[in-house]
């Protein structure tokens, strides 16, 4: 869906709030507002090009080796006091994301393996910015991020992963 076409159905959507028949208050209003605008500032262009990415370099490697979700939670925990974040909850579910908002990774059970964990614990050291939407979610700060947590917690080679980076044109800053 274009910026055009999201734009058109938030205006519909904020003028359907405006009316009588749909009651919504000012604050929730403008956090929509907001929310919208942030969304539409920032897009998020190389979201399939790190997708593929990942998949080509890591599948099939120790990165791709499977971990308990206890396991996961002591990678995290680890990794965030290294880098002197707040702690960080791991739950199972169904896909993957960061939830800024409770500071939780979500991990389906394919998911539970070294390199999407740092891909989403990437997420949590860029969402200050992405939050008000200052930067994309896989924009060129969150590829730096997510490169550090592979270099300096999985013993990834920065030259060699930048190298890779650059053949698949992503913008690593």
């Amino acid at each position: 869906m274009n910026a055009a076409t999201i734009q058109a159905r938030v205006q519909a959507q904020l003028a359907a709030a405006r009316r009588e028949d749909c009651f919504i208050s000012a604050l929730e209003l403008s956090r929509l507002e907001a929310r919208i605008e942030a969304r539409l500032r920032t897009r998020d262009t190389q979201r399939c090009r790190v997708y593929a990415w990942e998949n080509k370099l890591f599948e099939r490697t120790s990165l791709d080796t499977p971990l308990s979700l206890a396991e996961c939670q002591r990678l995290v925990d680890r990794w965030a006091k290294s880098y002197g974040m707040a702690p960080i909850r791991v739950t199972g579910g169904r896909g993957c994301c960061w939830r800024h908002e409770d500071r939780t990774i979500r991990l389906g059970r394919l998911g539970r393996v070294p390199w999407v964990i740092a891909h989403e614990f990437a997420h949590a050291r860029v969402t200050h910015d992405f939050s008000r939407g200052t930067v994309a979610a896989h924009g060129p700060e969150f590829v730096f991020r997510y490169l550090e947590v592979l270099t300096e917690q999985l013993d990834q080679d920065w030259a060699a992963l930048v190298d890779s980076l650059a053949a698949a044109g992503i913008d690593s800053e």
